[in-house]
Protein backbone atom coordinates (compact mmCIF):
# COMPACT_ATOMS: atom_id res chain seq x y z
CA UNK A 1 0.00 0.00 0.00
CA UNK A 2 1.17 3.49 -0.76
CA UNK A 3 -0.09 7.02 -0.26
CA UNK A 4 -1.40 8.92 -3.28
CA UNK A 5 -3.06 12.31 -3.74
CA UNK A 6 -6.56 12.64 -5.14
CA UNK A 7 -6.34 14.09 -8.66
CA UNK A 8 -6.84 17.83 -9.07
CA UNK A 9 -9.52 19.33 -11.25
CA UNK A 10 -12.44 17.35 -9.82
CA UNK A 11 -14.99 19.20 -7.71
CA UNK A 12 -17.43 17.43 -5.42
CA UNK A 13 -21.07 18.10 -6.09
CA UNK A 14 -22.68 20.12 -3.30
CA UNK A 15 -25.08 17.17 -2.99
CA UNK A 16 -22.17 15.16 -1.50
CA UNK A 17 -22.73 14.30 2.15
CA UNK A 18 -20.22 14.43 5.00
CA UNK A 19 -20.98 12.12 7.96
CA UNK A 20 -18.71 12.97 10.90
CA UNK A 21 -18.16 10.08 13.31
CA UNK A 22 -18.32 10.83 17.00
CA UNK A 23 -15.17 10.19 18.98
CA UNK A 24 -17.21 9.59 22.14
CA UNK A 25 -19.85 7.17 23.32
CA UNK A 26 -22.47 7.64 26.01
CA UNK A 27 -23.38 4.79 28.35
CA UNK A 28 -26.25 4.99 30.80
CA UNK A 29 -25.68 3.71 34.33
CA UNK A 30 -28.32 1.64 36.13
CA UNK A 31 -29.62 4.80 37.83
CA UNK A 32 -30.01 6.56 34.42
CA UNK A 33 -26.93 8.77 34.80
CA UNK A 34 -25.09 9.21 31.49
CA UNK A 35 -21.38 8.42 31.35
CA UNK A 36 -19.32 9.63 28.40
CA UNK A 37 -16.27 7.75 27.12
CA UNK A 38 -13.64 8.83 24.61
CA UNK A 39 -13.27 6.20 21.89
CA UNK A 40 -10.45 7.74 19.86
CA UNK A 41 -8.45 10.92 19.69
CA UNK A 42 -8.75 11.50 15.93
CA UNK A 43 -11.77 12.77 14.01
CA UNK A 44 -13.10 10.56 11.20
CA UNK A 45 -15.58 11.29 8.44
CA UNK A 46 -17.33 9.34 5.71
CA UNK A 47 -17.80 11.39 2.57
CA UNK A 48 -20.46 10.22 0.12
CA UNK A 49 -18.65 11.61 -2.91
CA UNK A 50 -20.64 12.62 -5.96
CA UNK A 51 -19.09 14.03 -9.11
CA UNK A 52 -21.63 15.28 -11.63
CA UNK A 53 -21.52 16.48 -15.24
CA UNK A 54 -18.29 14.73 -16.18
CA UNK A 55 -17.22 14.35 -19.77
CA UNK A 56 -16.32 10.90 -21.05
CA UNK A 57 -12.61 11.69 -20.63
CA UNK A 58 -13.04 13.05 -17.07
CA UNK A 59 -15.14 10.01 -16.15
CA UNK A 60 -12.55 7.63 -17.59
CA UNK A 61 -9.64 9.21 -15.73
CA UNK A 62 -11.57 9.25 -12.44
CA UNK A 63 -12.57 5.58 -12.78
CA UNK A 64 -8.98 4.58 -13.59
CA UNK A 65 -7.82 6.44 -10.47
CA UNK A 66 -10.46 4.67 -8.32
CA UNK A 67 -9.61 1.23 -9.70
CA UNK A 68 -5.84 1.65 -9.46
CA UNK A 69 -5.89 3.14 -5.94
CA UNK A 70 -8.63 1.16 -4.21
CA UNK A 71 -6.08 -0.31 -1.78
CA UNK A 72 -4.02 2.82 -1.23
CA UNK A 73 -4.23 5.62 1.31
CA UNK A 74 -5.54 8.72 -0.46
CA UNK A 75 -4.81 12.24 0.70
CA UNK A 76 -7.30 14.90 -0.32
CA UNK A 77 -7.96 18.52 0.57
CA UNK A 78 -11.68 19.33 0.49
CA UNK A 79 -12.84 22.88 1.21
CA UNK A 80 -9.50 23.65 2.89
CA UNK A 81 -9.57 20.59 5.20
CA UNK A 82 -6.91 17.89 4.78
CA UNK A 83 -8.02 14.26 4.85
CA UNK A 84 -6.20 10.95 4.69
CA UNK A 85 -8.26 7.85 4.02
CA UNK A 86 -9.47 5.12 1.71
CA UNK A 87 -12.19 4.48 -0.81
CA UNK A 88 -14.59 1.93 0.67
CA UNK A 89 -17.10 -0.30 -1.03
CA UNK A 90 -18.27 -0.06 -4.58
CA UNK A 91 -18.58 2.90 -6.90
CA UNK A 92 -21.49 3.75 -9.16
CA UNK A 93 -22.00 5.78 -12.27
CA UNK A 94 -24.95 7.20 -14.17
CA UNK A 95 -25.32 9.00 -17.46
CA UNK A 96 -27.50 11.98 -18.36
CA UNK A 97 -27.31 12.81 -22.03
CA UNK A 98 -23.61 12.91 -22.95
CA UNK A 99 -22.45 13.58 -19.35
CA UNK A 100 -21.65 11.20 -16.50
CA UNK A 101 -21.92 11.12 -12.72
CA UNK A 102 -19.66 9.00 -10.50
CA UNK A 103 -20.30 8.25 -6.81
CA UNK A 104 -18.30 6.44 -4.12
CA UNK A 105 -17.62 6.48 -0.35
CA UNK A 106 -14.41 7.91 1.12
CA UNK A 107 -13.61 7.11 4.78
CA UNK A 108 -10.92 9.37 6.17
CA UNK A 109 -9.23 10.90 9.15
CA UNK A 110 -8.97 14.67 9.40
CA UNK A 111 -5.23 15.46 9.47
Amino acid sequence: MSTVAFPTGYNLSRASQFRFHSSTAVDFMSDGTPRQRTLRSNAYVTVSCLFEYLTSTERGLLLIFILLNAGNTITWTIDGINYSGVIVGDYSETMTGPLYSVAFEYYAQIV
